[in-house]
């Protein structure tokens, strides 16, 4: 079996408990991260009934860094919630290309972002259009697609954006980043 952060999590509760642990995703994501049945397969063995079993590795288990909380369920279920030590395990796991996609043959893909006047108003609508480019060229880019550079301004030029917005607005945007007042007129 491969080694990873959910099979290590289930070595260190099994180091912890004394038992070989297998850890399974509840459908109900309100019984937490993970679930055991560990104290109803070893309840004949131990010579105890199963929920009272699985209280007293529930104690044990709940002391790992990795775990939030470790509660028992119906007739001996653990249900845990793994904690941040767990999570920076898992993340640790995630490589530079985690998440991206693989395309065998990509093809060259053109992505317009805003198709305005660069030298005229812009409208909240066109603008909010570059962000969206922006999103999907990166998604692409993830994807294994071939990219080029976005086009830019250089620093001396200025876009001028006209947005409907109220004094409180103004006031409020003009304050939070530190503009001057002629910044947004």
């Amino acid at each position: 079996m491969e080694e990873n952060a959910v099979t290590r999590l289930a070595a260190r509760i099994g180091a912890v408990v004394g038992l070989e642990i297998e850890l399974e995703r509840p459908k109900d994501p309100a019984h937490g991260d993970f679930a055991t049945n560990v104290a109803m397969r070893s309840a004949k063995a131990a010579g105890k009934p199963p929920r009272e079993l699985a209280e007293e590795l529930a104690g044990k288990i709940a002391a790992l860094a990795e775990i939030e909380s470790a509660e028992v369920a119906g007739p001996g279920f653990i249900n845990l919630r793994v904690g941040d030590p767990f999570l920076l395990d898992a993340l640790g796991e995630m490589g530079e290309h985690y998440g991206g996609g693989f395309v065998e043959r990509p093809e060259r893909v053109q992505v317009e972002m805003v198709s305005a006047n660069p030298t005229g108003p812009i409208v909240v609508s066109a603008a909010r259009n570059g962000a969206y480019g922006d999103c999907v060229a990166r998604l692409l880019a993830r994807s294994n697609f071939p990219q080029t550079g976005p086009v830019s301004l250089s620093p001396g030029e200025r876009y001028e954006v006209t947005l409907p917005m109220d004094g409180r607005l103004l006031s409020f945007l003009q304050q939070s980043l530190g503009l001057g007042a002629m910044a947004f007129v």
